[in-house]
């Protein structure tokens, strides 16, 4: 503070004393207020912002080698457009953001919900990840992505407690492995809510209401992806899959509660880029370069699949293991039911399977007058041949 060593301050030590103090009082609890981030600024070093109005309206954040970006307990109002193209980037580094509120507006970017955003506002090439307590929020739907890794592995991400509304994509896990994503809710996030391939990551305790936004999207996509759990999440009223595994090995799907979904609550298809069902996925890794690994040691319990429009379907996979599951479904005829719940229609290929415990009831109707008396009780779901209710 040499400033407060010349002209008149030297006239009074108390003097000069009560106005350092002052200032720099007001320097701790004022100066950083409210923060307006021009430009790109690059980030090579320890930097925090804590309790703090962040102005992102006309700039953005890149995390390079040796940087370190924490903001906490803060609110970040960020401007996606051509010009502003991201919130944060990271080359490496490291992001740790807790408890802070993201509002992005969106300006000049055409919404497309049949076409993957361009704009991630968290692009990431390498580093680490901490997010918790966070709230992301845009204005528009069907424009902007929240996070992207790329090509070069990442690991250890930690993405808990926060709660994500309206991106058209959440959260793109390419080849990021040992990651935690965990206690978090999403709310109307099309495309991918999650999506990963990489290795031995847990997917638990999260809730996802209207995935795909109602238009196109899943809560889950596995590609190419081992030793991954899947465990205790609520998916409610999905666009189209509820959880999507193609190439998945030693899979943990466990004690989830899937309901109201457009499609299948899970869906395992043959490894195929030709003959990917799934649209939002067809784009995304149309653009990849992928030997996609083979479906293997598949693991489905204790989970709740009621109301989608089918159940559990499947090709080629060896080890399927399903046991203790409950399956709730409403068909208008006996031979309908049979038809949809039969695996060997809907598990045709699947090999050295164990399905063990899995139970049916036929869901309530609101018809007047309506037929629930097939809905009183639970019925055993069997491997072959479909549900018959005597």
């Amino acid at each position: 503070m040499q400033i407060y060593q010349t002209g008149q301050f030297r006239k009074s030590s108390y003097f000069s004393k009560c106005v350092i103090a002052t200032f720099s009082f007001f320097m701790i609890n004022h100066a950083f207020a409210n923060v307006v981030i021009t430009g790109n600024q690059n980030i090579n070093t320890a930097t925090t912002y804590n309790n703090t109005t962040l102005d992102m309206s006309n700039g953005r954040f890149t995390i390079n080698t040796g940087g370190t970006l924490t903001i906490q307990n803060s609110t970040i109002n960020v401007t996606i457009s051509p010009s502003n193209p991201f919130f944060t980037a990271m080359t490496n580094g490291s992001l740790v953001m807790n408890n802070n509120i993201v509002n992005v507006t969106v300006s000049g970017i055409t919404p497309n919900p049949n076409s993957q955003s361009l704009y991630p506002i968290m692009p990431i090439q390498q580093g680490s990840v901490n997010l918790n307590g966070n709230t992301f929020t845009t204005d528009t739907d069907f424009t902007v992505s929240l996070l992207q890794t790329n090509v070069p592995a990442t690991t250890n991400f930690s993405i808990t407690n926060n709660t994500i509304k309206h991106f058209h994509g959440g959260l793109y896990l390419n080849n990021s492995s040992n990651a935690t994503v965990s206690g978090n809710t999403f709310w109307n996030v099309s495309f991918s809510n999650i999506y990963n391939s990489g290795q031995l990551n847990n997917f638990n305790n999260n809730i996802f209401y209207f995935p795909g936004n109602l238009r196109l999207g899943d809560a889950i996509d596995l590609i190419n992806a081992t030793g991954v759990n899947i465990q205790n999440n609520i998916i409610s009223s999905s666009s189209n899959y509820g959880i999507y595994i193609m190439g998945g090995q030693n899979i943990s799907i466990d004690n989830n509660k899937i309901v109201d979904g457009l499609s299948y609550g899970i869906s395992i298809p043959t490894s195929s880029l030709q003959k990917v069902n799934n649209k939002s996925l067809a784009q995304l890794l149309s653009k990849k370069k992928l030997t996609l690994l083979s479906n293997s040691n598949i693991v489905i319990n204790n989970n709740y699949i009621s109301l989608n429009r089918y159940g559990l379907s499947g090709g080629v996979i060896n080890q399927l293991i399903v046991t203790g599951n409950t399956f709730i479904q409403r068909f208008s005829d006996s031979s309908i039911r049979q038809y949809w719940t039969n695996n060997d229609i809907l598990l045709p290929s699947a090999s050295n399977v164990t399905w063990a415990n899995n139970l049916y009831k036929e869901a309530f109707t609101q018809d007047v007058p309506g037929d629930n008396s097939n809905a009183l009780s639970f019925v055993t779901f069997p491997q072959h041949g479909g549900v018959f209710i005597p």
